[in-house]
């Protein structure tokens, strides 16, 4: 899983990518990609590029061996599991 940032832009192999509200504040407020309606930290970004990357490699339900950081990382971002697999699949088919 590889994560690509030039500072104010951050991509993914999945194809989801994150982006600086504003580019002269990279530290600032983020929007992703799967998450159009809300800003994230940078932090935040970093975390929803990682797990839609995941999700996107097949991590999608509870018989998966990484499902535990799925939930994980979805509780992050203050979603259940299920929401931010469906929220990654629905923007993937745009």
């Amino acid at each position: 899983m590889k994560i690509t940032n030039d500072g104010a832009v951050m991509t993914c192999a999945a194809g989801h990518s994150a982006r600086a509200v504003d580019d002269q504040r990279p530290y600032g407020e983020w929007r992703v990609s799967w998450l159009p309606d809300r800003t994230v930290t940078r932090n935040q970004a970093v975390t929803a590029l990682v797990l839609a990357a995941c999700v996107t490699d097949g991590a999608t339900g509870p018989a998966h061996q990484h499902w535990p950081h799925v939930q994980g990382w979805a509780a992050e971002l203050g979603l259940t599991a299920p929401d931010a697999v469906t929220a990654i699949h629905l923007a993937s088919t745009y």
